[in-house]
């Protein structure tokens, strides 16, 4: 078994060579819940209590559910409003990465100001819309292009997230920052090419900066009428009620799962909405390499071996980020399933 667990993990990583989640309902699971509309809608649980494990500690949440005046007034809205809404405001954290710069991208698409920050400041083939490609099409990059980059490393200096939240008009935050292989090793690992500063850790990477950018858009967002909504990519591992079998891996999970216990307490204190995406396999078809891995793991996912998640296309990932930050119903975990739906509520 532990064997079989640690092929698949070391495949779900792998695969990433080619060159190149105010209060959480749950898990996206499948589980079922009518909303005011008798609408059935995938990504959100029966229950109001949340399980989630960290450290191998199972911890237990239930939110009494407090809705305002002004959250029923919404709820009540002319559809019609949101046309006539001033454009929303995001702050995406790692824009330059695989993940990160696609979510850039369809937010640009849907009318959103786009803010990020990254330690590379502006990605190299936004700078010149017109030259040779590199990780996408020229629209892409051209999109891309009207990004408001801020050259940053959250890493070193966790405080620029404040100081570019104090300039105010954040609608939501996205945390995309990761880290796969502390070590050179991560350039070929990961799908933007990222190499990590020397001495990186998986906690100064994801926990640490995570938990400033919480606290941060926490205490920019108090004046706000409700819960402004916090994405975090997590991972489908992070729900392991098991060691995973290496340890590198084991560490990475480890600052997953402490990220994720700090958003969703944020959303038991109603001071953000917590979305936490739990993808395993990320993946594009334009990267060809990765299509065996992909393979594999749908096919570990079909047959039901434990802790094999099916794998998101990273436009499913990008779009249910979006979709859930504009549904203000939609928080807590959520799983493939949970990302399919809000991906395919938004018409992809």
């Amino acid at each position: 078994m532990t064997t079989m667990i640690g092929s698949v993990c070391i495949a779900r990583y792998a695969a990433c060579s080619a060159p190149c989640a105010r209060r959480a309902k749950g898990q996206g699971s499948g589980l079922l819940k009518h909303n005011r509309h008798s609408e059935e809608k995938p990504w959100r649980k029966s229950s109001s209590e949340i399980h989630n494990s960290f450290n191998g500690v199972e911890l237990s949440r239930t939110h009494s559910p407090k809705k305002t005046f002004h959250h029923r007034w919404r709820a009540l809205a002319p559809k019609c409003a949101a046309s006539q809404s001033p454009k929303k405001k995001i702050l995406v954290l790692g824009g330059t990465g695989f993940v990160g710069s696609k979510i850039c991208e369809l937010a640009i698409k849907e009318g959103y100001e786009v803010v990020s920050i990254s330690r590379r400041g502006a990605p190299r083939d936004s700078q010149n819309a017109t030259m040779g490609i590199r990780t996408g099409s020229i629209q892409q990059v051209k999109l891309l292009a009207t990004v408001d980059w801020r050259q940053g490393d959250v890493v070193e200096d966790p405080s620029v997230v404040a100081r570019v939240l104090e300039e105010g008009g954040f609608d939501a935050v996205v945390h995309a920052i990761g880290m796969l292989l502390a070590s050179d090793l991560n350039k070929v690992a990961s799908g933007s090419g990222s190499v990590p500063s020397p001495g990186s850790t998986y906690d100064q990477v994801t926990r640490q900066t995570a938990f400033a950018a919480v606290s941060a858009f926490a205490e920019a967002s108090t004046s706000m009428p409700s819960p402004p909504p916090f994405v975090f990519v997590s991972a489908a591992e992070a729900g392991w009620s098991w060691k995973a079998p290496v340890a590198w891996l084991e560490e990475y999970l480890i600052a997953k799962r402490a990220v994720e216990a700090e958003l969703l307490d944020n959303g038991a204190k109603g001071a953000l909405r917590p979305i936490i995406l739990r993808p395993s396999l990320v993946w594009t078809p334009e990267r060809a390499p990765s299509i065996p891995p992909v393979a594999a793991f749908y096919l570990g996912n079909l047959l039901g071996i434990p802790g094999v998640d099916r794998p998101v296309m990273v436009d499913v990932l990008a779009g249910a980020a979006l979709q859930a930050i504009s549904d203000s119903e939609v928080e807590g975990i959520q799983d493939f399933r949970g990302m399919e739906s809000l991906a395919r509520a938004r018409g992809q």
